[in-house]
């Protein structure tokens, strides 16, 4: 099989580590496709469609694998990659265009899943002056935490994120900090206190896999240190995030039940998004003040193209899960063959 490797363009000297990671996940993913006896080229992408048009014309590969995560420095753009490919009616792994933008709208994702009855954290926008969950105004939480709407890779996410909340006015004031830092629509979200989970899902032989249920541990943080899976964490292997937030795949017996509850959560948050191929999904259970209380597992993000990088989340829960990353491969290939996309943006 003929495969197009497409993958952001970024520039390999000046890049930080989150953008150079990009690079990381193609030699990957080509190494596994030289592996299962595939042809493939990769092509760097960038706001030139018509650019990528023509070599997508001149290479004429039987399928595209798509690693595109942002172009022209926002993540906001992926979509076009994959509204081209639709145009041009080539399969390709992954999400399609809606799934894309409706899981790259961190507000629009919190909308579907509150309307079909999954717990998220209230928030509070710029278009809705109040703090709000679903469509039911709520009283504001005790502190929050702000972070784009739609960036991904944790963007300028750190401790001074995190506040007690005082008034809405300090509420926006926070809001606007974080804006002028990214040059990015913001939110302020409800902080929840608690255990992270990473749940990662693809589809094999038609059906939606849920891969070994992993948690984010926080280990040694200081007293009154926010438990946050920051930009630090995820890319500075020499913070004190990076070094205390190791992933776990062992439960004790009490957890089985919680592990049950996200893992059929996960599979729903995958349907109600219009997955395709793989995702993942983020989970914060609030710790309870009495063992009494049910705990409410809530949706933190979800993920239609999740890193592929030897060391990320995916392929540990995949190695967990004892499957090679040559099946996952080759499963995200078979997946997109079969799916009949839909025209982008139609339900």
């Amino acid at each position: 099989m003929r495969v197009a490797v497409l993958y952001n363009d970024v520039d390999r000297a000046s890049c930080d580590a989150a953008d150079a990671d990009v690079l990381v996940q193609t030699d990957a993913v080509c190494a596994a496709l030289s592996r299962l006896g595939h042809e493939f080229t990769s092509i760097a992408c960038t706001l030139d469609l018509e650019d990528l048009r023509t070599k997508l014309t001149y290479t004429k590969p039987d399928l595209v694998f798509n690693l595109v995560e942002s172009l022209g420095g926002s993540d906001r753009m992926m979509a076009a990659t994959t509204l081209l490919l639709e145009s041009l009616s080539l399969p390709f792994t992954g999400a399609g265009t809606l799934a894309v933008v409706l899981s790259g709208d961190k507000l629009r994702t919190k909308e579907i899943l509150s309307e079909n009855g999954i717990a998220t954290p209230a928030v509070y926008h710029r278009c809705v002056h109040q703090w709000h969950n679903g469509n039911v105004h709520v009283t504001p939480p005790a502190q929050f935490i702000v972070k784009s709407v739609f960036e991904h890779a944790s963007l300028s996410l750190d401790d001074s994120c995190v506040s007690k909340w005082t008034s809405d006015p300090h509420t926006e004031s926070c809001l606007q900090s974080l804006e002028e830092r990214t040059g990015q629509p913001a939110m302020a979200e409800e902080y929840i206190d608690g255990r992270e989970f990473n749940l990662s899902l693809f589809e094999r032989n038609g059906a939606i896999q849920v891969l070994a249920t992993a948690e984010i541990e926080f280990h040694d943080y200081p007293t009154g240190k926010p438990r946050i899976v920051g930009y630090a964490a995820k890319w500075d292997d020499t913070s004190i995030e990076y070094r205390c937030t190791p992933r776990r795949f062992e439960f004790q017996e009490h957890d089985s039940q919680l592990v049950e509850q996200l893992q059929t959560l996960a599979v729903r948050c995958f349907q109600l998004l219009g997955l395709s191929g793989y995702g993942r999904v983020d989970f914060r259970v609030p710790f309870q003040p009495h063992s009494s209380q049910t705990v409410v597992p809530v949706v933190l993000e979800i993920n239609a193209n999740p890193c592929l990088s030897p060391d990320a989340g995916f392929a540990a829960a995949l190695a967990q899960s004892q499957i090679s990353f040559e099946v996952a491969i080759q499963s995200l290939l078979d997946t997109a063959l079969r799916v009949n996309r839909k025209p982008a943006l139609c339900s």
